[in-house]
């Protein structure tokens, strides 16, 4: 009976350290997910200085790194021009339209259906502009009529992204988080 009683010792200290090793196991495998991305309201807003303008401003989902690069490298007055087929080809592409008679800023709320329609699994939102007179700066990865708004949940101040549209670019108004070290 003694052996019996040893044996049941050790049937629970090898069921402790198995359920040791799955929590461990577990929770290691919650920290390497990766980063976590997310819904955000976006807010696309005409400076003064465009407001009674035609300008057109689109919205394009981005999933992965090679499509981010593909952007990055757009020529964006190209994107504009009715010759080239991108703009009409691209999936998920949200347009935004601002005229003389419609400065208001439009909103794309974090319910919308896009999120989960065309927007889902994106990392972030490529936003270029059509701004009046700036054809010029071409397809320059520095051109200040594209910004890239990233989704890594908890990287804005607040759940809604600003998007200030004026004559010299596209600025990303809402501030960002501090990076915790």
């Amino acid at each position: 009976m003694a052996n019996a009683g040893h044996m049941s010792m050790n049937t629970w200290k090898m069921l402790a350290a198995m359920v040791g090793v799955l929590v461990v196991a577990m929770f290691a495998g919650g920290c390497a997910s990766g980063p976590s991305y997310g819904k955000h309201e976006i807010e696309v807003c005409l400076s003064s200085e465009l407001k009674g303008k035609a300008v057109e401003v689109d919205l394009i989902p981005v999933k992965n790194d090679a499509d981010q690069a593909d952007w990055q490298a757009q020529n964006v007055t190209n994107y504009f021009s009715t010759t080239d087929k991108k703009r009409s080809e691209t999936d998920g592409r949200m347009e935004l339209k601002f005229s003389s008679g419609d400065s208001a800023c439009k909103t794309v709320t974090a319910g919308d259906p896009m999120w989960e329609n065309k927007w889902k699994g994106a990392r972030s939102i490529v936003v270029l502009a059509n701004i009046p007179l700036a054809e010029s700066w071409g397809g320059r990865p520095d051109d200040r009529r594209r910004k890239v708004v990233t989704l890594l949940r908890g990287t804005w101040e607040n759940d809604k992204v600003r998007v200030e549209v004026g004559q010299s670019g596209v600025n990303i108004t809402t501030p960002q988080k501090e990076p915790k070290s």
